[in-house]
């Protein structure tokens, strides 16, 4: 079915080269992950499917790729890959440079996924990092209590992003409750 829906998507779009672009409209990605999403298919893609690469500067607005329609079918077909599995990892961790602000997310790959991280979002002190059976569910939970905590607000950084006025300590046992209930 989801393979089905590739198909359809390049008969629509037929081209001979795809851009990032193309893979972040197709898989309806925020511009703020652009620099993110382009380390990502540079880092597993074949050789053979990348026409052209431009890395650009740390933000990520000048970085660019061609790939080859092979190349954006096989990227796109390992994102749906990663996305059907459930089991993984859920990660809290207090920004570095930021006072009063803390993220969570989820991932398969923790050593990997930390490694997207830097400059205002360097990671800090750690709140958690747990496997869990099905990351999806628990991160879905996990932000809904945290949404409707009184003293956590959502940052404009995105839904995984917050601020606190309570102390640090209530905030990790706060979520590390959360994830052994």
């Amino acid at each position: 079915m989801l393979f089905e829906k590739i198909e359809e998507y390049i008969k629509t779009h037929d081209k001979q080269i795809y851009t990032l672009d193309d893979v972040m409209a197709y898989q309806e990605c925020l511009p703020a992950n652009r620099k993110r999403k382009f380390d990502m298919i540079v880092r597993r893609a074949s050789p053979e499917h990348i026409i052209e690469s431009t890395p650009g500067r740390s933000g990520g607005t000048k970085c660019n790729l061609k790939l080859t329609k092979d190349g954006f079918k096989a990227t796109i077909g390992y994102s749906i890959k990663q996305t059907q599995q459930t089991h993984g990892i859920i990660y809290g961790f207090w920004l570095k440079y930021v006072p009063n602000t803390f993220k969570v997310g989820r991932t398969c790959d923790w050593a990997r996924r930390k490694k997207n991280y830097s400059g205002f979002n360097t990671p800090g002190e750690m709140i958690v990092v747990r496997s869990v059976g099905d990351m999806r569910k628990t991160e879905e939970r996990l932000l809904k209590m945290l949404n409707a905590y009184p003293d956590v607000e959502r940052t404009p950084f995105g839904n995984e992003w917050f601020t606190t006025t309570a102390d640090q300590a209530t905030i990790d046992d706060m979520i590390r409750a959360f994830l052994t209930s």
